[in-house]
């Protein structure tokens, strides 16, 4: 099984934007008879994306328009498909565009995408609907804001005294979004298209939600005590089969106690590769769990994903999967060797920024408590957190699943249609994985 990394996963059925792809694409809707104001911002925003190693290929900028007029097309639509946020340049003209208005804002709107806009000349902007929304524009931030005495208030582009200074303005604000949402996605996952063209991590990790009570209550408490007085690296086990995705479900707890909960921020996922020969010696496979580790955790702290906070609020997930094999005793001296080695790594300073996630994929093992029977308590260093493993759904699970998710308004956009869910038969019980592919097959 490929390792994921929390910065563009969890894997799942991807449309233009793949799976694989982490990094940011902007979307830019304009009216064509704003086109030299677009292609001035286009220029400016190329010079000041480049710290972010973003370039025309990370951008959706359809000139096209500018000579054909505005019409809808295949582009347009790939382009909004790949799109992790949309930015729309607000003038009098592209809000009189069905185009602009209808069919790009409409579209990202429903599909979630953030939403900034930048006014670029007067128009009465403000009260604008947002179409298949309830919000107006102005409840998004819209950018450039001028300072004048210690005030702030919008001016459009085209009013500054000085237009470059309100490019640098509003160009500044998007590459801090777009910091933050790289630095938040390594928690959320990646946007990425799927079948229902939603962007956000919510659609990834929904069927994760489900009833997996006794796994949520470890986890949550298993990590009240973690960045205390004494911080360790907080080491998680989950437990399953292949078929259960653990590593979605990991995406789930993240997202909901780390990110959520305890604001924390979380850079780029980093996987532990462990190959050890199956009949080596006891001794080899330590050796070679240790350097494997140890390279993780040096490319883990020389991580170079600018954090919006301080660095004590950032942590990097480490991840190993483990799998018992011919030898039961394999997976148990490579835990034991990965903890040893946190223990005793030269640089205890770098610990409590870490999180250690051990998956055990293995039908053999994930019904013993593995924290004693492999002895994983014993290490100062660390605090383990083993969950219990993951459950079978069955449709009495689904229904609760359904009667909780208004609790949740991030999940809006998915309730209609979720409402309608009938992906199990009567006493038909599925794992998690294929529950996934189940809502996301209805979804689509």
């Amino acid at each position: 099984m490929p390792i994921p990394t929390l910065i563009n996963q969890p894997a799942a059925l991807a449309g233009p934007a793949t799976a694989a792809s982490a990094d940011p694409y902007i979307f830019i809707s304009y009216s064509h008879k704003d086109a030299v104001l677009a292609e001035e911002f286009l220029k400016r925003f190329l010079v000041s994306a480049r710290v972010l190693n973003l370039d025309e290929g990370h951008i959706f900028f359809d000139r096209n328009r500018i000579l054909a007029g505005e019409e809808w097309g295949p582009a347009l639509e790939e382009g909004l498909a790949r799109a992790t946020l949309f930015v729309f340049l607000v003038s009098f003209d592209s809000l009189a565009s069905g185009c602009c208005m209808q069919k790009e804002l409409a579209t990202a709107a429903q599909r979630a995408i953030p939403i900034v806009p930048i006014i670029v000349s007067p128009c009465d902007w403000k009260k604008q609907p947002v179409p298949g929304t309830p919000k107006t524009l102005d409840r998004f931030n819209p950018l450039p804001v001028a300072k004048q005495n210690e005030a702030t208030d919008l001016l459009p582009v085209i009013k500054w005294p000085h237009r470059d200074e309100a490019w640098v303005v509003v160009n500044e604000a998007l590459c801090k979004k777009l910091r933050s949402m790289v630095a938040t996605r390594a928690v959320k996952g990646s946007v990425i298209a799927a079948p229902g063209g939603y962007h956000d991590i919510e659609q990834e990790i929904l069927a994760y939600r489900c009833n997996q009570l006794d796994a949520v209550d470890d986890f949550r408490s298993g990590i009240q005590s973690w960045k205390g007085e004494q911080p360790k690296t907080l080491v998680v086990l989950t437990k399953g089969i292949s078929e259960d995705g653990l590593d979605s479900f990991w995406s789930r707890l993240a997202f909901e106690f780390l990110l959520e909960k305890r604001k924390l921020v979380c850079r780029r996922e980093v996987p532990v590769q462990l190959f050890v020969k199956e009949d080596g010696s006891r001794k080899e496979i330590q050796r070679l769990t240790r350097a494997q580790l140890n390279a993780a955790i040096d490319t883990a702290t020389s991580s170079t994903i600018e954090s919006p906070t301080h660095a004590s609020a950032c942590i990097t997930p480490v991840v190993a999967y483990l799998h018992s094999g011919k030898e039961p005793g394999i997976a148990q001296t490579i835990a034991q060797t990965l903890l040893r080695t946190l223990e005793e790594h030269e640089n205890p300073d770098v610990l409590p920024s870490l999180v250690m996630v051990i998956h055990v994929e293995d039908s053999t093992l994930h019904t013993l408590n593995l924290t004693r029977k492999w002895g994983l308590h014993k290490f100062s260093r660390t605090l383990v957190v083993e969950l219990s493993p993951l459950e079978e759904i069955a449709d009495g699970a689904v229904r609760e699943w359904l009667r909780l998710l208004p609790e949740n308004r991030d999940l809006e956009p998915w309730l209609r249609r979720l409402a309608q869910l009938r992906a199990l038969a009567p006493n038909q019980q599925v794992r998690l994985r294929k529950f996934s592919q189940l809502v996301r097959e209805m979804l689509a």
